[in-house]
């Protein structure tokens, strides 16, 4: 991955891109939409019958998630790769992105409770 840039992946509803809304479910989304920032955007959608969203991270370096639902399975694998997961529903990409810029989005993370037969 390119030193200093960082890689959102999101979910998103046809066709893609800044003006996509997120799409609900993680998984089930027919795009995604992959946002570099450095001094500017580049954006690349891409088709999920094409692709799965774990080969889309592993491929394209992704560091960070922002979506709306996610399984605590994926939360678990992208955990493992070290991406950082966001939260964000009913929004645009680019209002999204906006609100990762901002610090506003809160961070999703699982949290593993162990039972010592209290």
């Amino acid at each position: 991955m390119e030193h200093g840039v960082v890689r959102i992946l999101m979910p998103t509803y046809r066709p893609g891109g800044l003006k996509a809304r997120i799409y609900p479910h993680w998984c089930r989304s027919p795009t995604f939409t992959l946002v570099s920032l450095r001094d500017g955007y580049e954006v690349k959608v891409f088709e999920r019958r094409k692709v799965t969203p774990l080969d889309l991270v592993k491929g394209e370096g992704v560091n960070v998630i922002i979506a709306c639902s996610l399984s605590i399975k994926a939360l678990e694998e992208l955990s493992t790769l070290g991406v950082k997961v966001y939260s964000a529903c009913d929004v645009t990409v680019e209002e999204a992105i906006g609100m990762y810029r901002g610090l506003r989005l809160p961070r999703v993370s699982v949290v593993k409770v162990l039972d010592e037969g209290a």
